[in-house]
């Protein structure tokens, strides 16, 4: 883990706060009040760890740099230095580019980040999509009609895209709707699909592809398929069991399982340090996977009273900044359906251009080059997270370059046509696992 050797013995402290976790899933005035204007997308968690030992440094360390920027801001010597600091007003709407100077928290934010690249060592960032989790018990059923995982990933991957780019609202009422037969469902999402393949036009932009009618062929295929057999088995067993749609946190906690593993961590070691948000559930699957969740000498976990819980809480914050807003800058530019994200982005002065540079360590700091991808489970990610590959791709992009003199040689118009290239080269690798 980093440069650091670790006795088998040695106890970790691992913290794990989210952000954008509005888990809600429900429709306002006849919109599917689903997207991340509303919404968000995916929820962002963060886990941070460190031995126990070294927990008194890392305090030390974080609470003199929350000090300086409390008394900076005129704000309470000890108030809480949350993500939303960072985000409020817009904050971050155009990543690290420049800011107008009462949102400029950006030399904050890079003395946050030069002290967990100093500190700490063992970070996860990970993303769930609530699109991914509202239809996989619809979707999984129909995997074994395919013949191998790779077939099965991108089946499981391009539903996703469909039922969130073009789903009709009365089908995602019934999707996210409690006791709902799924046969019902099927029956939508099949009628759904083959609209979509029979539409010579999506709108003045952008026509829908012959990819995308491909798709809707086969999945119309493997759908009409299952939806068969199930209804004979239906007619035969006179029963059926009703879905019920609940967010859990098993991905994130399963995801820092492969990361501690990657860097030689036995669980047993583990203090998992999570705050609860309400509902229990984080606390819920964290057992599932860890020995030793909020121990029972702390009775509550108070984010203030941990200064891990605070980190992570901003990390989360920074990278689901850039997610959503960066998806939400992408605009259509030309009648074919080309997308190009917003030349904002890149617009940036050294100030920007350093911070993405401080962030980009972290990624090398885990082996998440884009010269070696071993660290893969630096990031965890569900099956359909194209917002999670835009920042982590974003922030890769920046690390490419030198200096801030050779990122300005490009113009910003020619650094968005390059980032897109990059894109779509990432997802067709990762998700595609293409050479």
């Amino acid at each position: 883990m980093g440069n650091k050797e670790y006795k088998e013995t040695t106890v970790f402290n691992v913290y794990f706060d989210e952000a954008y976790k509005d888990h809600s899933l429900k429709f306002k005035n006849e919109n599917r009040n689903y997207h991340i204007d509303s919404i968000r997308e995916y929820t962002i968690g963060t886990f941070v760890g460190w031995p126990e030992d070294e927990e008194s440094t890392i305090e030390i360390d974080f609470t003199n740099w929350k000090n300086k920027w409390n008394d900076i801001y005129h704000r309470d010597k000890d108030r809480e230095i949350k993500g939303e600091f960072f985000t409020q007003k817009a904050g971050l709407s155009n990543g690290f580019s420049t800011q107008k100077k009462f949102l400029d928290k950006r030399d904050m934010l890079y003395e946050f980040f030069q002290l967990v690249n100093k500190n700490i060592d063992f970070i996860q960032i990970s993303f769930e999509s609530k699109t991914f989790q509202a239809i996989r018990e619809y979707i999984y059923p129909t995997l074994n009609l395919l013949a191998d995982k790779q077939s099965q990933d991108n089946f499981l991957y391009g539903m996703c895209k469909f039922l969130d780019q073009h789903a009709p609202n009365d089908l995602w009422e019934h999707i996210i709707k409690q006791n709902v037969d799924q046969k019902v469902v099927y029956g939508e999402i099949y009628r759904a699909l083959k609209s979509h393949k029979e539409q010579p036009m999506l709108n003045k932009f952008r026509r829908v592809k012959r990819t995308e009618k491909n798709f809707c062929i086969q999945a119309m295929k493997i759908i009409g398929t299952y939806n068969q057999q199930e209804f004979f088995q239906q007619k035969n067993n006179n029963k059926h069991e009703d879905f019920s749609l609940q967010f859990d946190y098993d991905n994130f906690f399963y995801g820092v399982c492969l990361h501690l593993k990657n860097n030689q961590i036995k669980k047993s070691t583990v203090r998992m340090l999570v705050d609860p948000e309400g509902t229990g559930r984080e606390v819920d699957s964290a057992k599932k996977y860890f020995e030793v969740v909020n121990p029972k000498s702390i009775e509550h976990i108070e984010s203030n009273s941990f200064v891990g819980l605070q980190i992570s809480d901003i990390i989360a914050h920074t990278f689901g900044a850039i997610s959503v807003y960066a998806r939400k800058s992408i605009q259509p530019i030309n009648s074919e359906g080309k997308k190009l994200i917003s030349k904002s982005w890149f617009d940036i002065d050294q100030k920007g251009f350093d911070l993405y540079i401080e962030i980009f360590k972290l990624f090398e700091k885990n082996s998440f080059s884009s010269e070696n991808d071993k660290g893969f489970y630096f990031t965890y990610i569900s099956k359909y997270a194209d917002d999670a590959f835009l920042c982590i791709n974003m922030i890769k992009y920046y690390g490419r370059f030198n200096s801030f003199e050779e990122f300005s040689e490009e113009t910003p118009e020619q650094h968005t046509e390059y980032f897109n290239s990059s894109i779509v080269d990432s997802l067709d690798r990762k998700v595609f696992n293409n050479k």
